[in-house]
């Protein structure tokens, strides 16, 4: 029982300390960003709610293999919002966010 006690006390919790930090603040976003989109598609008409439904769910509905995927497609050079992003101030490169 020691040894597990010495090997636990030379073990650095800085990256366990920095990964609740950002799911705690990421919960908390997510929460609130929920709330207000929500309240946007109760007041919405029939349509504006049907397509906002689909874009909110979206995420719950494909796995993450395809929604990178399709992030790759939108930000590709040969998409307009690509092209508007790489000849836009915006883009940098070497620049990643994550």
């Amino acid at each position: 029982m020691d040894a597990v006690v010495e090997i636990l006390k030379g073990l650095d919790y800085s990256p366990l300390y920095v990964s609740l930090k950002t799911g705690i603040v990421a919960t908390i976003f997510s929460f609130f960003l929920g709330l207000f989109a929500a309240r946007r598609v109760i007041k919405a008409g029939p349509k504006v709610k049907a397509i906002a439904d689909g874009i909110l769910t979206l995420p719950m509905v494909l796995p993450p293999t395809a929604a990178g995927f399709f992030l790759l497609l939108l930000f590709s050079r040969r998409r307009p919002f690509g092209i508007l992003l790489y000849e836009s101030k915006l883009y940098r490169p070497g620049l990643a966010v994550s």
